[in-house]
């Protein structure tokens, strides 16, 4: 039987062992759709595996190493293009603007076609009290 001072040892090696293992893993967080593209591909490794399961993590982290080095410059401009955020751009083009002094031709362009057409009489547009005062 184990006494009290050795269960404790044993406790705290344990836990010492999970946080030596815990140090080398990060959280990542995917969407459901890669998610679940994942799991498919893991489920196809794994059947008929008989030399051990791959787990999720160690499966993620083969994937993304592999990826990572075989991917090149295409790969790098799907992935920008993929990701286009319009209002990051503009904001990207007010800041260049800003430091460099002046706008580039063709926003000036854009800006003064908004401001003409901004500037410029609408119709009126007709929502029915002209009949009635007509009546």
């Amino acid at each position: 039987m184990r006494t009290r001072r050795s269960m404790e040892e044993l406790v705290i090696k344990n836990e010492e062992k999970k946080e030596e293992k815990d140090s080398d893993l990060v959280r990542v967080l995917m969407n459901k759709g890669s998610f679940e593209l994942m799991n498919r591909f893991l489920e196809k490794v794994n059947d008929g595996n008989v030399s051990g399961k791959i787990s999720k993590v160690n499966g993620l982290s083969w994937i993304v190493s592999r990826f990572v080095d075989s991917a090149g410059d295409s790969e790098i401009k799907q992935m920008r293009s993929d990701h286009f955020d319009e209002l990051s751009m503009l904001e990207y083009i007010l800041k260049r603007s800003k430091a460099e002094g002046k706008v580039p031709d063709e926003f000036k362009a854009l800006l003064l076609k908004q401001r003409i057409s901004e500037a410029a009489p609408g119709k009126k547009k007709n929502n029915g009290l002209d009949m009635i005062k007509h009546q």
